[in-house]
């Protein structure tokens, strides 16, 4: 079985680095639908662990509310205090903007 995954979503903190030089992060990934009653639904949250090699590229560049594109691999579950969120150890990382950025327009 392929255990691959790719979310798109919004840090909820700042990069947490850790002692063995990777950099731990959580990405809540909103739902794109409304419930039956018209309310949208929790966002999901993913805890993701970036490599020694990744981390170090992008650690200066992360802050909350950065939105980013991470593919990797589910690795679990893991309690972040206010949730149950899923295990992401990442391969990659793309930043698709910051909170007060708005979208270009294509062209």
């Amino acid at each position: 079985m392929v255990n691959s995954i790719v979310i798109v979503g919004r840090l909820l903190a700042a990069p947490d680095p850790q002692p063995d030089d990777t950099l731990h992060v959580v990405i809540a990934v909103e739902r794109p639908y409304l419930t039956a009653e018209g309310n949208q639904p929790p966002p999901d949250h993913f805890y993701v662990i970036l490599n020694a090699k990744t981390s170090g590229l992008v650690a200066g560049l992360l802050s909350k509310g950065t939105l980013v594109g991470i593919q990797g691999s589910a690795s679990g579950a893991v309690d972040v205090g206010h949730a149950l969120a899923v295990r992401v150890m990442a391969k990659s990382l793309r930043l698709l903007g910051a909170r007060d950025t708005q979208p270009q327009e294509a062209m």
